[in-house]
């Protein structure tokens, strides 16, 4: 039969006694509540052992050699104080030292998540890869605090590129922690507290639209150099504030030519809410002049079958606008438009898909899809007074 002996516990001794195969289990004399229970040769498991009204409870901490002796004593005091103010406490001890540990986890969960789209994955992928783990992928987990995140990546980062990206960059770290806290996989949140404006007074402004009210002679311009499907896709995004992904992805059975809507499909969206949007005669106009005798499948295509790519589509914005503006900057210059033109501003959210309060949808729900069909028809009649939309007689059938 196995025995306990009474160690200040160390990986040295760990070691020492795994060589013993007549102890099982050790327990250290500086804390009565804390044993090591060995499983085969050197590897073993982390117990709080508890006794209350004449029963012990034995709490499983993590593993060995995961988890070291050296962590098991720093954390040991905080993790008795939680498991003896509550029976469902859940702290158990880290098996990650490094934040390079972490790191590396969060990666694997985010990629392996199928409700993130594939631009979201890339993007943390790259923030890791680029940002958090050459500059904290070495430092202890437990090391992370305001000064040393101010040290070795807020403020290096702000000498270099935008406070909205390095505000983006230290959210992914929050985000990771967080998980791993929620998931019991390391011990507390270090930076549970921290908030970007912790670093800095200054104020993220809202990027400028790179499309004013005097772009529009440009755009025209634009407009006429490019090739018919390119010329179409943008214009389907100037016409309708519509997402670059949301307006690639449409399918000509998303297009209903008889009640005069494009239905948007709660997976080609954002916010992952289906949206209609009206067609007005202009725009149902530029669907037909590029339709000719091909109505299957996806709208803008380069093969029978398959829609362009995310990487083409910012391919067509970038040629198009000789690199001067991108396709956000089309969304938010119908947004501006709208303004001026004296456009409801829920009506615009809508028009947006933006999401409302419960108040806002109480407010609009009557009369959205008029006020919405007004507001673009009021944009489209503007947008062809500048020369950006050719004019058209109305095709019959569609008044």
């Amino acid at each position: 039969m196995s025995k306990t002996v009474a160690v200040k516990i160390s990986d040295a001794l760990i070691k020492r006694y795994a060589k013993d195969p007549s102890v099982g289990t050790l327990r250290d004399t500086r804390h009565p509540e804390l044993r090591f229970r060995f499983k085969s040769g050197e590897r073993g498991s982390w117990f709080l052992v508890l006794h209350q009204q004449g029963k012990s409870s034995w709490k499983k901490l993590g593993n060995y050699p995961a988890v070291k002796a050296g962590s098991v004593l720093k954390f040991f005091p905080d993790v008795l104080a939680e498991h003896t103010l509550t029976s469902r406490a859940k702290m158990v001890l880290p098996e990650w030292e490094l934040v390079a540990d972490l790191l590396a986890w969060y990666e694997n969960r985010v990629l392996s998540n199928r409700f993130l789209s594939l631009k979201r994955k890339r993007s943390i992928k790259s923030v890791i890869k680029v940002h958090l783990q050459p500059r904290l992928g070495e430092v202890m987990i437990e090391d992370l605090d305001h000064a040393l995140l101010d040290e070795r990546l807020v403020w290096p980062l702000q000498e270099k590129y935008e406070l909205s990206t390095v505000r983006l960059i230290l959210s992914v770290l929050k985000k990771a922690c967080k998980q791993a806290r929620m998931l019991s996989l390391i011990a507390f949140n270090p930076i549970a507290e921290i908030k970007f404006s912790d670093f800095t007074d200054a104020q993220i402004q809202p990027k400028d639209c790179a499309l004013k009210a005097n772009a529009v002679t440009l755009l025209s311009e634009q407009l006429r150099r490019a090739d018919e499907m390119e010329r179409t896709f943008v214009l389907m995004i100037l016409l309708h504030g519509s997402r670059i992904g949301e307006t690639r992805l449409a399918q000509w059975k998303h297009i209903d030519f008889v009640k005069k809507v494009w239905f948007i499909p709660a997976e080609n969206t954002k916010t992952k809410t289906a949206h209609t949007l009206p067609l007005s005669d202009v725009a149902l106009n530029v669907l037909t002049e590029f339709k000719n005798n091909d109505a299957q499948g996806f709208i803008f295509k380069l093969s029978a079958q398959a829609g362009i790519s995310e990487t083409t589509a910012n391919d067509i914005i970038q040629h198009v606008s000789e690199r001067k503006w991108c396709a956000h900057d089309l969304r938010k210059f119908a947004r501006t438009t709208w303004m001026d033109l004296d456009i409801d501003y829920l009506v615009g959210e809508m028009l947006l898909n933006h999401v409302l309060n419960k108040m806002d949808k109480t407010y609009i729900h009557t009369h959205a899809d008029n006020l919405m069909r007004r507001a673009l028809v009021k944009y489209h009649h503007w947008l062809t007074e500048q020369g950006l939309i050719p004019q058209h007689e109305p095709v019959v059938g569609w008044v």
